[in-house]
């Protein structure tokens, strides 16, 4: 049977898919039919901006959509997959950052006649990320000393953290990062993300200060509570915090009947509050620092050292790439400079990921760096840039194990509830500051493809939410575009799943063509799969027909038990010899689909049916899709029941319970049949055609003789095929 056109089928597509709201493009022209075509389609200028897009086929080594891609764009916090990818190209899987404690001195008794030194290596995860609480390293820590019998050191605690030579607050961010907690200051000593939370209450009456916390409680904030309690329910709290102390205001009123909150706030300082804090889990552990000066020699002396360590790098990467964790991205780019340039400074780590950029083959003038977080609003990249640096990633030997830290939809990272229907079928990073939206990452194919994308939306004018919202319905028709098989796969999986599917092969056979019943009908929705010439459409679609795909899609559900061999089913019921490709395809349903499926289908004859012959223009069929045809036109011959035999069948239906196929003779006298469906008479009373329906715009069960009635004038006759008892159960 003719199949429609490919550029006919994406044009249903596109008007039964919502728009997208974007952006501007380039003009140039694409190839109908092409997913730049459809892309391009649901771009809409309303949201205003610069708009790039790349994306890129690891299987097939070309770029499958562009848009604007070598310009330049900001790219916010999809930035931080390019430090992430270069840590894991460049340091050991099981690379951990350390921090050193040394003991100098004398031990005298249970005392320590000296100092308690930490050197600080750039370890971001002293906190309770993977911890039950904030002190748990320092108690892990102070359990060595403790083991030592030391309850008293007379010295003082002394920091290193030179380990990063870069100031802490980093001169390419704005000053109003620094009063947030995404803004943390860098350093080689972190604690607690070098965050602190305050949590506040009501008072217990009116008009009295509100009641607040801090933790952790390291005795190194200092907050002025000028804030009052009031009748109601609202909060009008405001926060004041000092730009280089850790002085912090808190002003305006809270309703008595408000609902605790908190919030969190970076500290200046880092390796100071560090201190503090490791002072205060001292205190707690009952060791006194007396914090006596002495200018004794001997107690610079090592006495113990000790190297701790906590969460290797995989896990660092993780909280980059799936949290967004800045602080982390920040302290990654410094491990980088102090392993590559042996400085820890941000500008080091900037020429350790250029080098990174030059040995992976990428162009360096589509990177333009100055941090590794993507907070500044310096960093430039462009789409094809960043879509090549994921593309090259595919193949590194790493490779896999950096996929595996992007953010998963539904479950990981701070972005775990966005584009949760696409949970397998991507990986991602999300990139947000104001007027920039990112989404880079991975797509996974039906076919085993891995594709690259970016995607950078700079400058809109639309609210940041409708932004958004158009990357996510723009990403997600894209990752539908190319997984069409692998959808309706899952559909196979959870039909599978029913507990009443019979095991005979015809009576599955009726089973399956009925839940298959209320899909849309569609022209030709399927194909030789993407990368084909002719009809790049999926090898398989259940959840849209035409009448042929529906009858084959009933017969391979029906043959199988698992999705496993559905495929292989489906394809030796459409193509010769099982052989995927546009020449072997069934065309014709009765010169092909019929005559060269003997192990499939026979013709079914009722009394009163004649034989007649047809050439099929099968030469014309092929030179219009610009393929080779045939030497020559079929001629077939097809035993069927004229309309008038076959009306009276149904008029006067006496053969019991039967199931089979049927086809439409049509009058056009260079093809056979004009339409296919299910005979259905399993059960009492008349037949039913089961079929996908132009008319109806749906699979249905309608009465056969009605439904003739209809086609009088247009319909010359019936033939009927059974089927092949297939049954493997």
């Amino acid at each position: 049977m003719k199949h429609f056109s490919y550029s006919f089928i994406l044009f249903m597509v596109l008007n039964t898919i919502p728009a997208v709201n974007c952006f501007s493009a380039e003009t140039r022209d694409p190839k109908p039919g092409s997913l730049l075509a459809d892309i391009k389609q649901r771009l809409d200028p309303s949201i205003g901006g610069r708009l790039g897009l790349s994306i890129y086929s690891t299987k097939h080594n070309r770029y499958e959509a562009r848009i604007a891609d070598t310009e330049l764009y900001t790219p916010a916090s999809c930035l931080k997959l390019l430090v992430t990818a270069a840590c894991i190209a460049h340091f050991p899987k099981n690379y951990f950052p350390e921090t050193h404690i040394k003991l100098t001195g004398q031990k005298k008794g249970r005392s320590l006649k000296g100092n308690l030194l930490i050197i600080g290596q750039g370890d971001p995860n002293i906190s309770a990320r993977f911890f039950s609480n904030t002190e748990s390293i320092f108690k892990q820590w102070i359990e060595k000393i403790i083991v030592l019998e030391i309850d008293t050191i007379s010295g003082t605690v002394m920091i290193d953290d030179s380990y990063f030579t870069s100031p802490h607050k980093p001169i390419i961010w704005k000053p109003r990062h620094f009063n947030k907690w995404y803004g943390a200051e860098v350093s080689a000593l972190s604690f607690n993300d070098n965050c602190f939370d305050v949590h506040m209450k009501p008072g217990e009456k009116a008009y009295v200060p509100i009641q607040f916390g801090i933790q952790p409680e390291a005795g190194y904030v200092n907050l002025k509570n000028f804030a009052v309690t009031v009748p109601g329910n609202k909060n009008k709290l405001q926060f004041i915090l000092h730009p280089d102390t850790n002085l912090i205001y808190v002003t305006g009123t809270l309703g008595i009947n408000a609902s605790r909150l908190k919030r969190t706030f970076p500290v200046r300082t880092p390796p100071q509050y560090f201190k503090s804090a490791f002072e205060t889990a001292l205190s707690h552990a009952g060791i006194q620092v007396l914090g006596k000066e002495s200018t004794n020699q001997t107690d610079s002396a090592q006495y113990k050292s000790f190297t701790f360590t906590t969460v290797p790098l995989t896990n660092i990467l993780e909280e980059v790439n799936q949290r967004s964790q800045n602080l982390h991205a920040e302290i990654l780019l410094r491990h980088l400079g102090a392993s590559v340039k042996k400085d820890g400074s941000r500008e080091s780590g900037v020429i350790a990921e250029k080098i990174f950029i030059h040995n992976l083959g990428l162009d360096s003038s589509d990177f333009q760096i100055v941090d590794g977080s993507g907070l500044s609003h310096l960093n430039k990249v462009t789409s094809k840039g960043m879509t090549d640096m994921l593309a090259k990633m595919v193949g590194h030997k790493n490779g896999t194990d950096y996929i595996q830290t992007l953010a998963t939809p539904g479950v990981h990272g701070a972005s775990a509830r966005r584009l949760s229907h696409l949970r397998g079928l991507v990986k991602f990073k999300t990139g947000f500051i104001n007027n920039v939206q990112g989404l880079c990452g991975y797509i996974f194919t039906g076919d085993n493809d891995t594709l690259s994308f970016s995607i950078f939306l700079n400058d809109y004018s639309a609210p940041d939410f409708k932004a958004k919202k158009s990357i996510d319905t723009l990403i997600t028709f894209i990752a539908n575009w190319y997984n069409k098989e692998l959808i309706s796969i899952e559909r196979a999986n959870r039909l599978y799943k029913s507990k009443d599917i019979p095991e005979h092969y015809l009576d599955r056979l009726v089973y399956f063509s009925k839940k298959l019943e209320g899909a849309p009908y569609y022209p030709g929705p399927t194909g030789e799969g993407r990368g084909a010439k002719v009809e790049p459409k999926p090898l398989i679609d259940l959840h849209r027909f035409d009448c042929v795909t529906y009858i084959e899609s009933a017969m391979a559900l029906a043959m199988n038990s698992s999705t496993k061999t559905l495929m292989p089913s489906l394809n030796n019921i459409r193509y010769i010899d099982s052989t995927v490709n546009y020449q072997s395809r069934k065309h014709f349903f009765v010169e092909d689909w019929i005559k060269q499926s003997p192990d499939l289908v026979r013709i079914f004859r009722f009394p009163g049916d004649t034989t007649a012959s047809r050439t099929t223009d099968k030469i014309k069929f092929f030179k219009l899709k610009n393929q080779p045809p045939p030497a020559n036109n079929p001629v077939t011959s097809l035993s069927y029941l004229p309309y008038d035999k076959a009306l009276e069948l149904m008029e006067n239906w006496s053969y019991g319970k039967l199931f089979l196929g049927v086809g439409f003779v049509t009058s056009l006298d260079w093809l056979w049949v004009s339409h296919t469906g299910f005979l259905d008479a399993t059960k009492t009373g008349k037949p039913k055609l089961r079929h996908a329906s132009l008319k109806h715009k749906k699979v249905i069960a309608e009465d056969f003789r009605e439904y003739l009635l209809s086609r009088k004038g247009k319909c010359l006759g019936v033939f009927f095929f059974e089927f092949e008892d297939k049954t493997v159960f």
